[in-house]
């Protein structure tokens, strides 16, 4: 992921900067598009070496927006790498906010690995307890991913105990809500039960929907494989009304589906098929969008792929606002 351009004088890296500028000149004018962000990365990283962070930005922020072109699963890595390297580079230059932004971003791309890293270092440089015990939460939710249970079980625990010392209580209910979610995968349905009741009152005296919805969601889990669907059916209305209330898209398109899953386990067929037509007028947009994406990726052809990308990025943006 770095390029190893030494650690000479200042004229060196001065020597070495034009150099680079002056391939990226070139490349740009007579070279392939993967060969400009291959370049911008190099430059960036040179940057870092000199510690002109803001500049490093610059570059990988150019060469992401190459990637992005690219579209393809081949490219995904590529992508993913240059929110790896921007969450680093905005975690040295003390902006945690966009950091903590790049860093979810690769947690979305199942980089669990990367991510924790990211968080793990902004866990070292964090001053504000708030801070910390976000990035506590966030490296438990990538050690839980790897399936490093005690890990993720440690972290929770510690962000809990910081993020009550500084009064967050929203953090306090997703790291509950997040140790209740480890019990139920551990087969523990009690506790887990017990933890996820704990969180979801901790996120209402919070008055967090976020936090709510996801921890509603949760029990609703918990309750549908104790086979008390309508215990269940509550927590997932609780889910859909929030998100409903917030016009928050992608909410509502959880909701309806794990309503539909309850109600067809229950053996209410009718209510499963209102819930389920629900979610596909729910998301029309941006299942249009996805099918004209794979549609662009059978047939080869890039820049309809890379429109469809567009699209479907620009939905999904969207939905998670």
């Amino acid at each position: 992921m770095t390029t190893d351009i030494g650690d000479g004088t200042d004229s060196e890296y001065k020597a070495k900067l034009a150099e680079l500028l002056d391939q990226l000149n070139g490349v740009t004018k007579r070279g392939t598009r993967a060969q400009v962000a291959k370049t911008h990365n190099k430059l960036a990283h040179h940057y870092v070496a000199g510690r002109d962070h803001e500049m490093a930005i610059e570059q990988f922020e150019r060469e992401l927006d190459i990637r992005k072109e690219s579209g393809g699963s081949a490219n995904s890595r590529a992508v993913s790498l240059a929110h790896v390297n921007l969450a680093l580079a905005h975690q040295r230059s003390k902006q945690f906010v966009q950091s903590g932004h790049f860093a979810s971003l690769v947690v979305d791309s199942q980089d669990y690995g990367h991510a924790y890293t990211i968080y793990e270092r902004c866990l070292a440089v964090a001053s504000v307890p708030k801070h910390q015990a976000a990035a506590l939460y966030h490296m438990g939710v990538c050690a839980a991913e790897q399936n490093h249970v005690q890990v993720a079980d440690a972290h929770f625990t510690r962000a809990i105990d910081v993020a009550n010392s500084c009064n967050a209580p929203a953090l306090v209910a997703l790291a509950q809500g997040c140790l209740g979610m480890l019990c139920f995968f551990r087969e523990n349905l009690y506790d887990a039960h017990a933890e996820l009741v704990m969180a979801l009152q901790t996120a209402r005296f919070a008055r967090s929907p976020v936090a709510e919805a996801n921890i509603a969601t949760g029990l609703g889990t918990v309750s549908v494989m104790e086979s008390k669907f309508d215990e269940s059916a509550t927590y997932f209305e609780l889910d859909l009304a929030i998100a409903t209330t917030h016009d928050d898209k992608y909410g509502q398109l959880r909701a309806h589906c794990n309503l539909g899953i309850n109600y067809l386990l229950s053996g209410d067929s009718s209510h499963a098929m209102h819930h389920f037509r629900s979610n596909l007028s729910t998301d029309e947009p941006l299942q249009l969008f996805l099918r004209q994406k794979k549609y662009a990726v059978d047939v080869g052809d890039k820049r309809l792929q890379a429109m469809a990308s567009k699209y479907v990025d620009q939905e999904m943006m969207t939905i998670i606002a």
